[in-house]
């Protein structure tokens, strides 16, 4: 596809999405996964601890873990589906950014969307640790890539109305 560079490499720098319209867009999502994970996690929160807190208890019940879950899995599908369908999550669209194949700048596949959603939801999920060094390597990276964006073969780049949309016949 043209603006996006030969094969093997992707986009030209040019057109690669700026770390802080990435950053935005995470941030963007995040505080849209938080909201959902949080009206799910509503009916475990034991309110009596919350008003009422006693040293070393916690506000939710025992089901904490499976709230969690429940939030990791929420994650995984909405990047996933997203990025699956329009290459774009609602930040992304907010920030005019797409996800893009790295060899062409073609559509990504679902399989991609999947592996690149998996590590990382199910691992930034896991250990919040993973997530942040994931998420920091587009700061030194050249071609401003995540690990997520690495493992899966792809590249964030400008989605504006001059920017061509490999995604418009999905």
């Amino acid at each position: 596809m043209p603006g996006y560079g030969g094969a093997g490499y992707g986009a030209p720098s040019g057109e690669l999405a700026g770390r802080w319209a990435r950053l935005a867009a995470g941030i963007f999502d995040l505080i849209v996964i938080g909201i959902v994970a949080g009206l799910i996690s509503i009916p475990f929160i034991h309110w009596d601890r919350v008003f009422n807190p006693e040293p070393g208890t916690s506000m939710y019940n025992g089901a904490q873990v499976g709230t969690n879950a429940i939030s990791i899995v929420v994650a995984l599908l909405y990047f996933w589906l997203m990025h699956a369908k329009w290459g774009q999550t609602l930040g992304k669209m907010l920030l005019r950014i797409r996800v893009v194949r790295d060899d062409n700048g073609q559509a990504i596949t679902y399989g991609q969307a999947l592996g690149r959603s998996a590590f990382y939801s199910v691992l930034g999920g896991i250990c919040g640790c993973i997530g942040l060094i994931d998420i920091s390597w587009i700061l030194f990276d050249s071609r401003k890539q995540a690990i997520h964006c690495k493992v899966a073969h792809t590249v964030v780049v400008k989605a504006g109305p001059h920017h061509p949309n490999p995604y418009d016949f999905r």
